[in-house]
């Protein structure tokens, strides 16, 4: 009979266990904070999901990246690769976004706000949020516009002929929700909607 050296490999309970540690870990990360409610749970789960859609499309350019770059050594280049990409930065970008904000990991200067008192601070960084929110606003209104516009036109990728009039709409469903972000921020200044 064979010896087991404990390791996941060898070990069925180890090996068992490894998806609902998963599991676990993927459901503390999307769990809400103590006290949230359930506006504030949704607004989390909506910037979580989008983090990961980022991320996923992110991996995804750099994985055709690198397989078209093989090919092309091989002299059979990735039919569609400049089409795709640009698809999945849309996706990378709209998914960054409200949890970027979330983080308030936008460029601020730190340097002036350190130097005013806390109720100055908070007045600046509302102040602040607010002319963001105007510009995810009207950032939102024209990729709807001009998304009717591409799909008006019927106007396609180079390659892949994929349509294109749903990447303005995937930045205008980002758009809202960074919105949801900042107004959340706005009522709630105190209160972290996500953690790094």
């Amino acid at each position: 009979m064979a010896e087991h050296n404990g390791s996941a490999g060898g070990n069925p309970q180890a090996t068992a266990g490894a998806p609902a540690r998963l599991t676990g870990a993927v459901r503390s990360a999307f769990a809400s904070p103590p006290g949230a409610g359930p506006v504030t749970a949704a607004i989390r789960i909506l910037v979580l999901a989008l983090a990961v859609l980022g991320g996923l499309s992110l991996l995804g350019m750099t994985l055709i990246t690198c397989l078209d770059v093989v090919l092309r050594v091989l002299g059979r280049p990735l039919v569609g690769a400049y089409d795709l990409v640009g698809a999945l930065a849309v996706l990378t970008i709209g998914g960054a976004l409200p949890y970027t904000t979330a983080l308030k990991g936008h460029v601020s200067v730190e340097f002036f706000l350190h130097k005013l008192s806390r109720p100055w601070r908070r007045g600046v960084t509302a102040v602040a949020d607010v002319l963001i929110l105007a510009l995810v606003a009207v950032l939102a209104w024209e990729c709807v516009d001009y998304g009717i516009g591409l799909r008006q036109r019927g106007e396609v990728s180079p390659t892949l002929q994929m349509p294109l009039f749903w990447m303005p709409w995937a930045i205008t469903a980002s758009a809202g929700v960074t919105a949801l972000v900042l107004v959340h921020g706005l009522l709630r200044p105190n209160r972290e909607l996500v953690k790094p």
